[in-house]
This record gives structure tokens, sequence and C-alpha cells, in this order.
């Protein structure tokens, strides 16, 4: 195993889905030192005074809606203190893109993985991944899925700074529904509301 993976004893935090973006309307972290970043904060501050360590399992970053730089000009200090106490980042599809970013070096020095095998006491081992490996439409359309994040981004900054959460549960409705919308009453359901 690698060094990241060696101290079976460590105790461990896992942290998924923040989504920093870029500060703006489509930062679905909410505003840059708000109770998210403030949370963080306290996680890492938590990690030094105990010696934990964080696995951070994806979305980390929402580099399908804002670059490397704006993200990092609204999140700086909270990616400095997160990334300090990172022992390994398990990428997920909206930070996929991360090692084509040019990373500074406070991200490259920590392991980023597709997944991750951690050993637990006894013979055990916990199976660590992103969620998104598992979504229909991001395991067969990636960039479908990716442009989809992108146009919601869009719309976030232009019409209305909640629309992808309209646009989540919609989605999540039309899959209940089946893929040809056989129940057109429910699909008259969804767009009257």
């Amino acid at each position: 195993p690698s060094p990241a993976h060696e101290e079976e004893s460590m105790k461990v935090i896992l942290i998924s889905d923040i989504h920093w973006g870029a500060g703006d309307r489509a930062d679905d972290s909410g505003p840059t030192g708000g109770p998210l970043d403030r949370y963080v904060m306290k996680i890492a501050e938590r990690c030094r005074q105990t010696g934990e360590r964080v696995i951070l399992v994806g979305d980390v970053l929402e580099l399908l809606q804002a670059n490397l730089w704006d993200i990092r000009a609204a999140h700086n200090v909270e990616l400095h203190a997160l990334f300090s106490v990172t022992k390994v980042w398990v990428l997920g599809n909206h930070d996929a893109l991360a090692a084509k970013c040019g990373l500074p070096r406070f991200m490259r020095q920590v392991e980023r993985v597709p997944n991750l095998e951690l050993p637990m006491p006894g013979h055990a081992k916990l199976w660590i991944e992103h969620g998104h490996a598992h979504d229909p439409l991001v395991s067969k359309h990636p960039r479908l899925a990716a442009a989809g994040v992108r146009v919601a981004g869009f719309l976030e900054r232009t019409v209305h700074v909640d629309i992808d959460n309209w646009i989540t549960r919609t989605w999540a409705r039309l899959q209940k529904v089946g893929r040809y919308g056989e129940n057109t009453t429910y699909l008259l359901h969804i767009a009257a509301e």
C-alpha cells in the first residue's frame, strides 16, 4: 500500500460534496466565510489538535462551473487548512479535472485516487468512492452530465440561484416515471409546479 494507507490505526474523517466554487451565485458551498467554510475550518483545527486526518471523497471543488483560480480566490484560506490535514483525495465527477488544472503545491501533495480501500480493525476493509460512479447519467454519458452541470451554473448566475435544486428534483421525479415518461399525469404535475 502507498504511504497514505499505511497507518491502519489512524482515525480519519470522511468529507465529500463541498462543491467550492467561485464565490458567486452558482457557488453551492454558500457564501465565502459562511457556515460551510467555518465548519471546514473547525474540522481542520480539530485534526491539527488530535492528529486525525481527512479523506476527501469527491466533489470538493466545483470545477465544472468555476476555474481553480477563482475557487482559490474565494476559498483559499479554507483550501489551505483542509488540504494541510488531508491524506487522500478520492476524486468525484466535479473535481476529476483537478489533475489537469495545474494544482498548487499544497494540493498536489495529497494523493489523488479514483477510489480507496481502507483497512479497518480485524480483516475488514472499507471501500470508498464518490457516488457519481453509480449515477446512470454520469456513468453512461459523462460529457452530457458535465454539460448539464455547466448549464445549471450559468442558469444559477443568470436566472435563479436555486435553479439547480429544481433541476435535481425534476430529474429525480423523471427517473421515477421511467425512461420514456409513461406516466404522463405525473409529468403534467411536474410541469404545473
